[in-house]
């Protein structure tokens, strides 16, 4: 048995979290209508596929300046939120760095997102990391699994090195955004056997990209990361929404002079970040 895209057993929200969502979509919507619809093809492969890969889209030195100063944190120390073997993670990176508030802004991913909303979203997680080899097993989030933070958001990966098969790439099963097999609710967390024992081999896309590339998703299909197996992985992450993620009070802030150079049609999407 299989839910399909408009089941709610696709969902990890019941009737009254998707009720939830679609009042705040609205909400939106009315108070910023969509202009354009400059990005129209990207949407529908990622409406279809529930992933899609950008080649060439952000400016290559802009990524490299963020991976020096990923680099220049780590070396230093100054905030880092999680270290373990795995990964360092930065804390707060919209306000602790100076080059994530440029790309998370970007014109490309503000249109894209307003595209899938259909009105002008905002930011609401950002991740900046730096990703270890490492021969332990694979457990959290390189297992597979949907994540829960709403009904329908999206999220961009800016590898901030060139990322193969050894790298570590960001993993999708591709249509599992619209297609759950029927017990998939009965835990959070699924092996790469299981999942290809239900979805099949074909259907796991694992998504190589270079410096430049954007890879944007819809993580509430099922999807992992995997490990570094020859090389460190450098990654920016930056989620688009129309309601804060769980429903909860973003951890997330902006600097407040940033947010005031921000032109008038992109300070909406900094709504979750900033008190005005």
């Amino acid at each position: 048995m299989w839910y399909k895209e408009n089941d709610l057993g696709c969902y990890w929200d019941n009737m009254q979290g998707i009720s939830k969502f679609n009042d705040a979509i609205q909400q939106r919507r009315e108070k910023y209508p969509l202009k354009h619809n400059k990005y129209k093809n990207i949407v529908d492969n990622l409406e279809e596929k529930g992933y899609y890969i950008i080649r060439n889209a952000i400016s290559k030195e802009k990524i490299k300046r963020l991976a020096q100063e990923l680099d220049n944190l780590i070396e230093t120390g100054k905030y880092i939120k999680r270290q373990n073997e795995f990964e360092i993670v930065v804390d707060s990176s919209l306000l602790n760095t100076t080059n994530t508030p440029e790309l998370a802004f970007d014109d490309l991913l503000v249109d894209v997102a307003t595209e899938y909303f259909k009105t002008i979203p905002m930011i609401g997680t950002v991740n900046l990391r730096k990703s270890f080899v490492a021969k332990s097993p694979e457990e959290g989030t390189l297992l597979f699994h949907c994540d829960k933070n709403s009904t329908k958001f999206i999220k961009f990966f800016l590898y901030l090195n060139d990322v193969d098969l050894n790298t570590g790439p960001f993993c999708y099963v591709e249509g599992s955004h619209k297609q759950k097999f029927y017990d998939w609710k009965s835990k959070y967390r699924w092996n790469h056997s299981e999942i290809e024992e239900k979805y099949g081999k074909d259907r796991i896309r694992y998504l190589t990209a270079n410096v430049g590339d954007v890879i944007v998703a819809t993580t509430t299909g099922f999807h992992r990361g995997v490990k570094c197996a020859e090389s460190e992985r450098r990654m920016l992450t930056v989620n688009y929404v129309v309601h804060p993620e769980f429903w909860l009070q973003p951890s997330e802030k902006l600097d407040k002079d940033f947010y005031d150079q921000l032109p008038e049609n992109k300070k909406p999407v900094a709504d979750l970040l900033v008190k005005v």
